[in-house]
């Protein structure tokens, strides 16, 4: 077993250790009252690779599964990605691999097939239906709200109502997209770019209704409810954008310019309080009101 210690500096051993703390932390608030929520006693294990397909052959990931003994039928739900507002982002800052998304309104699972993605019924653990895809899209995020699928692939949002699971329109971007972020007070979708800026989508009429430079190659982020802020992960700082004007109003500096570990992912405790960010092998906690990191969790042998 791997153990977390807290600490002050020093090299950032392990990648996985610390997106898999955040998986966990991410699972636990987002899926609190579902029906495929984890139970007390439930055995997790680690898999090398996914599904074993072309599209994570490349670059191996691992998966998180129930044991079937301990909890029996339980759902199996995706790679080491994480949860966010109804997103799920890749900790290879990616969107170009296997993706899924989960509703826990409507406690449905999407996943992506060839062309196509399935839809899961979490509460009975069963594929209810397909939904045809204009191109196979690399990720998805849903509007709780709304109850629609944005499916994207380089610079392109197709998007979909799941009420019907019918195809409604296509939103062209300028840029490829590397991460996504839903915004579910404003309804509005925003795609960051490898460039440093970051579209915002109005989900009302779903077009572009603002651009919006950021930082360095940002690759997605999450949305705070409680102060009503975009966080938005850029190479080794945090912009945060309001959620209603689209304007920077702070920046939260995580390491030094010359770090090699970059920010991958991010999600937000249930308060508001804190943001915990992956940042190469570690585990920042960020206080939302002080605008900096007080703490940081790293794994170790042990």
């Amino acid at each position: 077993m791997k153990s977390v210690k807290e600490v002050s500096g020093g090299r950032r051993p392990v990648r996985l250790a610390a997106a898999l703390i955040l998986a966990a932390t991410v699972f636990s608030t987002t899926m609190i009252g579902s029906a495929n929520a984890v139970t007390a006693g439930v055995t997790w294990s680690t898999q090398g690779d996914f599904e074993n397909n072309e599209s994570t052959t490349a670059t191996p990931t691992a998966r998180q599964e129930i044991d079937t003994a301990s909890a029996p039928g339980s759902v199996q739900l995706g790679p080491k990605q994480l949860r966010n507002n109804g997103a799920i982002f890749r900790n290879n800052r990616s969107s170009s691999s296997t993706a899924q998304a989960i509703n826990p309104t409507t406690n449905r699972v999407y996943t992506v097939g060839d062309q196509t993605v399935s839809v899961l019924d979490a509460s009975t653990n069963e594929t209810i239906g397909f939904i045809p895809m204009v191109q196979t899209p690399g990720a998805l995020l849903i509007s709780t709200r709304t109850n629609k699928l944005y499916a994207m692939n380089g610079s392109t949002i197709w998007v979909y109502d799941l009420n019907t699971n019918e195809y409604l329109k296509t939103i062209p971007l300028t840029d490829p997209i590397t991460g996504s972020i839903y915004n579910s007070d404003a309804e509005k979708v925003y795609l960051t770019h490898e460039n440093g800026t970051m579209s915002v989508i109005d989900g009302a009429v779903d077009e572009v209704a603002a651009k919006v430079t950021v930082g360095v190659s940002p690759a997605g982020g999450v949305y705070n409810t409680a102060d009503k802020k975009v966080y938005v992960l850029n190479d080794h700082d945090i912009s945060i954008v309001d959620g209603g004007s689209n304007e920077i109003v702070g920046t939260i500096t995580v390491n030094d310019a010359a770090s090699t570990s970059k920010l991958v992912n991010a999600t937000v405790n249930a308060t508001g309080s804190k943001i915990y960010a992956v940042c190469g092998a570690d585990l920042q906690v960020i206080d939302v009101a002080a605008r900096k990191p007080i703490t940081k969790l790293t794994w170790a042998p042990g």
